[in-house]
């Protein structure tokens, strides 16, 4: 998996959201049967922009899919350390959360960033 610098997380979140409203609603009409499941995968740093004074980056992203009686579930975290040109680290840890009743009516969402320790960001959101 690769990993450009230049996509904000703002801009990944709202891709992951995306993403995951238009899986739900493309694999009925392909004729897909989803299935729970887990995987992770391990990401790392292939080439960044001079200009993003990280000189490596490296994590983990693991998805679980996961149904109800009503509903899927998807969790998606994603952990990544980096090490940064003035030699210090900062570690960035992303939960994204989304839920899609089987009817299709009902969506929301649910992402936090914790960046070093520290709460940065926290978005929710629902739609009926």
């Amino acid at each position: 998996m690769r990993l450009w610098l230049e996509v904000s997380m703002r801009d990944l979140k709202l891709a992951m959201a995306g993403l995951g409203a238009s899986l739900w609603l493309a694999f009925p009409a392909l004729g897909f049967t989803l299935q729970p499941h887990s995987a992770v995968y391990e990401v790392k740093l292939i080439r960044a922009n001079q200009s993003a004074r990280i000189e490596d980056a490296r994590g983990v992203v693991r998805i679980d899919w996961r149904e109800s009686c009503t509903s899927w579930t998807v969790s998606q975290r994603f952990q990544m350390v980096m090490a940064l040109a003035d030699g210090g680290t900062t570690e960035s840890v992303t939960q994204f959360t989304s839920t899609e009743s089987k009817d299709g009516r009902r969506y929301s969402f649910e992402s936090t960033t914790v960046r070093d320790g520290r709460q940065v960001e926290n978005w929710k959101g629902a739609v009926e």
